[in-house]
């Protein structure tokens, strides 16, 4: 512009030079023509010199604005450079500028070095190309440039794409750009927080784990069969302290510091109440001393004592400083019931081991006696024993407890009886061990006799056995009875075997009598005996 002013500055500067020149040397008019004519020369000078001042005034204007409009570039020029510096200096944070159709229009450094494009890849292409797959399906991108637009800025922690196809989480924002208060585009800031993600994802599962592994130390402290609480150092007061160790205390005494333990109930076998040091868990706690399995009694508020052992130790940190202590309450009363119980059943198993030796040493010394062969022996002893094991495993059935005397007698006569000519009756009567057995033996020394010689060694004889209880001269007695008919007949025997000792023997065992009688038409068994004596075990 400044050019094409200049000619025309020169130009007028000419003319007026001419003009001059022309007056002094023209001859044109007299003197005092002349006069006039320097007069109105005068004039038009003054006329161009006001014109010359007014065009140099003008150009001077002209001049400092086109000075003023370079400055205006040249700072601008220098304040976008400035801008772009500052932004390609922000490498950790993805600086994007988006036109009103998500277009990229801006890519800093910061982008480059976060998702791996270059400027120059993502001008002019849509923002959805960092986004994941989903996050595009579920209209994410779109959903950001709404939210930007509504509220002013829209945040978002998610995950993004890279060039490679690769994942990273990223914290984000969109915000609207506006010119001249018209919406012109948008402006995304991410910044890459993979690394926080991950630790804290990792922080989670952690505490989660933690959580758990409280909630299960927890739930295994609240539940443990033995008592169990947890007291601070120095003061005593509870920490933690489970159902169990109330039940066994019979009382809560969580509440308060030290002293509390005087609540507790522990006294000494005289009966004497616990003092404070006298605890274990006191010793532990201001002493540091360690008690394992010690002998503590306890009496409840009902005054029942309960038999407990108790085992304190101290806890302390790194520095060895006492923190507080554990103390573990165990009941023993169950553990020395079942001790006692299980002398009691040492005692009672060697009293019917002798019980039963004494049997089988019986079996076998009659029947060597009775017997005229060793393989007639032989025989006897092995029937005999057999039924000596059926009346086993029938008491160890009824854990050696009292058995039916009809299941006796049906597992007695079980070889024997073929559901026709036996006839077995009675009411139900119970018995012990040692009634069971010697009902067991007797009946199958009757039946064998009955097979060999008797009833059950013809086709149509039959064997009744029936019991009862009635009165026998003003006591109540069981009569029990064997009966045998249709058998060959009857003639007593010259001398007596173990089956006879045997049976004679019933009567006396069992407070009453025993009567074995060999009438022609068959043997007959009576047996009377106290109900009270048979349950004996």
């Amino acid at each position: 512009m400044s050019e094409d002013l200049k000619p025309s500055y020169e130009e007028l500067e000419a003319e007026l030079a001419q003009a001059k020149e022309r007056l002094r040397h023209a001859g044109l008019h007299a003197r005092s023509a002349q006069g006039t004519s320097e007069a109105r020369a005068d004039r038009l000078e003054e006329r161009l010199q006001q014109a010359y001042r007014r065009n140099a005034e003008q150009r001077s204007d002209q001049l400092a604005e086109m000075s003023e409009v370079h400055r205006s570039a040249a700072d601008l020029a220098q304040s976008e450079a400035l801008r772009r510096a500052i932004l390609d200096s922000s490498t950790e944070y993805a600086i994007i500028s988006l036109d009103r159709d998500g277009m990229v229009t801006s890519w800093n450094e910061g982008a480059v070095q976060t998702m791996g494009w270059t400027e120059k890849e993502m001008l002019g292409r849509p923002a959805h190309v960092f986004f994941t797959p989903e996050q595009i399906d579920a209209g994410i991108p779109e959903q950001e440039m709404r939210e930007a637009i509504e509220t002013g800025r829209g945040e978002d922690e998610r995950y993004h794409l890279h060039k490679d196809g690769s994942r990273f989480w990223a914290n984000g924002l969109m915000m609207p750009l506006e010119a001249d208060g018209v919406h012109i585009g948008f402006v995304k800031i991410l910044r890459d927080r993979s690394v926080q993600h991950r630790a804290q994802q990792e922080l989670k599962k952690v505490a989660a784990e933690l959580a758990f592994d409280r909630a299960t130390l927890r739930a295994v402290f609240e539940n443990a069969p033995v008592g169990l609480s947890l007291a601070a150092a120095p003061t005593g007061e509870s920490i933690l302290i489970n159902e169990q160790m109330r039940r066994l205390a019979g009382r809560d005494f969580s509440a308060g510091g030290m002293d509390r333990y005087l609540g507790a109930g522990a006294i000494h076998e005289d009966g004497s109440p616990y003092a404070l040091d006298d605890y274990p868990q006191v010793q532990a706690i201001r002493h540091g001393i360690e008690t394992h399995a010690a002998p503590f009694l306890i009496e409840r508020p009902d005054g029942t004592r309960l038999k407990t052992e108790v085992s304190s130790v101290p806890l302390r940190d790194e520095s060895g400083r006492m923190t507080g202590a554990v103390s573990v309450v165990v009941d023993v009363h169950e553990r020395e019931q079942a001790i006692e119980h299980q002398t009691l059943l040492t005692g009672e198993l060697a009293h019917r081991m002798k019980n039963t030796m004494a049997m089988v040493q019986a079996i076998v010394h009659q029947s060597l006696r009775s017997a005229a062969t060793l393989d007639e022996a032989r025989e006897s002893v092995t029937e005999r024993f057999e039924a000596l094991a059926r009346a086993q495993d029938l008491l160890t059935a009824s854990n050696w407890q009292a058995s039916n005397l009809g299941g006796v007698v049906q597992a007695a006569l079980a070889s024997v009886n073929d559901g026709e000519r036996i006839a077995i009756n009675g009411e139900p009567v119970e018995v012990g061990a040692r009634a069971a057995l010697s009902f067991t033996l007797v009946l199958h020394e009757l039946a064998t006799n009955a097979v060999k010689y008797g009833a059950l060694s013809v086709p149509d004889g039959q064997v009744t056995v029936r019991w009862r209880r009635q009165e026998c001269a003003g006591a109540e007695r069981l009569v029990f009875t064997w009966e045998e008919q249709g058998g060959p007949r009857v003639a007593a025997p010259t001398r007596k075997g173990f089956g006879t000792r045997l049976i004679d023997s019933m009567g006396r065992s069992f407070g009453g009598r025993s009567e074995l009688r060999y009438p022609p038409e068959g043997v007959c068994w009576l047996v009377e005996a106290d109900p009270a004596r048979l349950l004996i075990a």
